[in-house]
């Protein structure tokens, strides 16, 4: 699922190009779909975060430390997410100027976590517009503790899912309070703003960190059902079967999960159709319009497939084939490069991309997609594999 949210995001990127050369059809999913790839990642992380919380929860046990919860979350983001501010930053600075105060302000924004909050520096740089949602993320490692603490306050005397279901209807109602609260997000007329910005002006107050944590908590409703019916693992032998392919329940609703998943990704070509008016209006009460990436439909779906994943005989394992493992693993690097990598190559390489040949079009896309795994597995294996080892030796030698 790690995978599919980033290869959503890329191809997203890659479609926003003029590549006209590639189908209409397929540019047109992935500029309408591609997006959704963020919610998933916001889902995962709901789901593997909660984990330890609710297995504390369900056991009895005390509330997980916070430290530690705190250095792992840490240590998995600022090595890589630093470097590539920083290098892009230097970039901006040197290679393309010229370079503003205002830009100044949106790398220290993005290096303390706090773009989030304003229009101004939703974005901390413009080289690599994705990484708005890491601050976004951070905020959601900050109010996971928070939530968590609530529901082991209640524990004994509410169910979860009362507790869960309370707190999503109490995020939808402030996502609707925010969209009156939230200061103004205008730009002025005469104001010097670059894409980005004004971006983040039409954004805000809808995409602020406070109402996307509704899609976060689908990912902790995931995690609670792991969590509460631990699964066969996957590296423990399936019990015997007379059919090498017996599925079991949960492949079974991963496979009908999967087509409802299609048909919900299907269906922005119905509702733009100009001749179908009634029948878009249907189809737009899937989502909350308030709440951004189709919640609750999309990421009640994408949690519900994660719980079937996790708990099946077979599509489980299909899931985890080496090029998803591989995707998964540079996801977080995949993310953070590859706009950089389409800005430099459109630039230097293909500046008149959109009226180059079809062998021309698909190199630059096949050149865009190897450089970002490149960079990516660079990244991995320079930055963040041994900082993540260094910190957990330290952290060995102390206990």
């Amino acid at each position: 699922m790690r995978a599919c949210a980033c290869l959503l995001v890329l191809a997203y990127h890659v479609c926003s190009h003029p590549v006209s050369h590639v189908p209409d059809f397929i540019r047109g999913f992935f500029q309408s779909c591609g997006p959704l790839g963020v919610a998933i990642f916001f889902v995962l992380s709901g789901m593997l975060l909660s984990i330890p919380f609710w297995s504390a929860y369900f056991d009895g046990g005390r509330f997980p430390g916070l430290p530690g919860y705190a250095a792992r979350r840490l240590v998995r983001i600022i090595p890589a997410y630093y470097a590539c501010l920083i290098i892009l930053f230097a970039i901006q600075a040197f290679v393309l100027p010229p370079l503003s105060l205002s830009d100044l302000i949106r790398l220290l924004s993005g290096l303390s976590f706090t773009n989030s909050f304003h229009w101004r520096t939703y974005f901390p740089t413009a080289l690599s517009p994705p990484c708005w949602s890491i601050g976004v993320e951070m905020v959601f490692y900050v109010l996971l503790p928070v939530w968590a603490a609530g529901l082991f306050l209640v524990r004994g005397r509410a169910w979860p899912v009362l507790y869960t279901a309370v707190s999503m209807i109490a995020i939808a109602i402030l996502q609707w309070a925010l969209l009156d609260w939230w200061p103004s997000c205008a730009v002025s007329p005469g104001e010097v703003v670059d894409v980005c910005q004004r971006q983040a002006a039409e954004w805000l107050p809808a995409y602020n960190p406070f109402g996307l944590f509704a899609h976060f908590l689908f990912g902790c409703v995931a995690g609670g059902l792991v969590a509460r019916h631990v699964p066969a693992r996957r590296n423990v032998a399936a019990p015997p079967s007379r059919s090498p392919l017996a599925l079991n329940r949960y492949d079974w609703l991963a496979i009908l999960l999967a087509f409802l998943l299609a048909a919900d990704l299907g269906l922005d070509g119905a509702i733009r159709t100009p001749s179908r008016d009634g029948l878009a209006k249907l189809l737009e009460c899937r989502t909350v319009s308030w709440i951004p990436y189709r919640w609750p439909v999309f990421p009640a779906l994408i949690s519900a497939l994660l719980v079937a994943l996790c708990k099946s005989r077979r599509l489980g394992n299909h899931a985890d084939n080496p090029f998803c493992v591989l995707t998964a693993t540079l996801s977080f690097g995949i993310y953070l490069w590859h706009v950089p990598v389409i800005f430099a190559m459109n630039r230097w390489c293909w500046p008149r991309l959109g009226e180059a040949s079809v062998t021309s079009q698909m190199g630059f896309i096949m050149v865009v997609v190897l450089l970002s795994y490149a960079l990516a597995g660079l990244s991995y294996i320079v930055i963040e594999r041994p900082v993540r080892s260094l910190v957990q030796h330290r952290t060995a030698a102390v206990r």
